[in-house]
């Protein structure tokens, strides 16, 4: 395949999430609309679930949140989920570091059970070399670019970083470090759609602060895309 045609997959992958995602909190926000009663029993149920759990729930949330990122699972709505049960502090520390260990463990597993798997899976395509070759040249950075950019899935990523030269810690910190931003907007849209559904109205104050992060996080993600472009070539 070659690059136009891969970068289109690429983009329809990471377009394709986030239709669904939308769809979701759509789906949500209308049976929160039209069946408030019932939304906000389910939601003062998981929450009261949640404060029971206490430690161990959260060390549940932390082990399926990583397992499902083992699994290409998408991890926006374990993101979202995080907000409602946790709150924006809370659940971007739990949400993150989750899908940080998530996306560790295939890293390594990449590195070693996996490797000729992995290698035969990425062997031959020119999108792969070119980020190998930007890794060796700009280490951690490029690693913190690409996780900012969806040039490439975050779940194939993982696995294919694994075959590159750079060291799991620079690996961990730089991804952890690049997906915060998104991690904190999924969080926040997860809190202020709980809010919505308990209050029964807007937050405006929340909404415009949740603009602001979508805002500020597209222009992010549309500059590492071009940095990320301009370092493959």
């Amino acid at each position: 395949m070659n690059r136009p045609a891969e970068d289109h997959v690429h983009h329809s992958i990471w377009n394709a999430q986030l239709v669904l995602g939308v769809l979701v909190f759509v789906v949500i926000l209308g049976l929160g609309i039209y069946h408030r009663q019932q939304f906000e029993e389910i939601l003062e149920t998981f929450q009261e679930w949640v404060e029971r759990a206490g430690a161990i729930g959260v060390i549940a949330f932390i082990l399926v949140y990583a397992l499902m990122t083992v699994l290409f699972v998408p991890g926006w709505f374990f993101t979202v989920v995080a907000g409602v049960a946790y709150g924006v502090v809370a659940g971007s520390l739990f949400a993150s570091l989750a899908s940080t260990l998530g996306a560790t463990a295939a890293f390594l597993m990449a590195r070693t059970f996996f490797r000729n798997s992995v290698e035969k899976w990425v062997e031959g395509n020119p999108t792969f070399h070119s980020i190998d070759r930007a890794i060796g040249n700009s280490g951690w950075r490029m690693v913190l670019l690409l996780r900012l950019s969806p040039i490439f899935p975050f779940n194939v990523l993982n696995y294919a970083l694994g075959l590159t030269s750079i060291t799991p810690f620079q690996y961990a910190l730089a991804s952890w470090v690049g997906m915060l931003p998104g991690t904190i907007l999924y969080v926040y849209l997860g809190s202020i759609g709980e809010s919505f559904a308990l209050e029964g109205e807007w937050n405006k104050g929340q909404l415009a602060l949740f603009g602001a992060g979508l805002v500020a996080t597209i222009l992010i993600t549309v500059k590492a895309t071009q940095i990320v472009r301009i370092s493959m070539k």
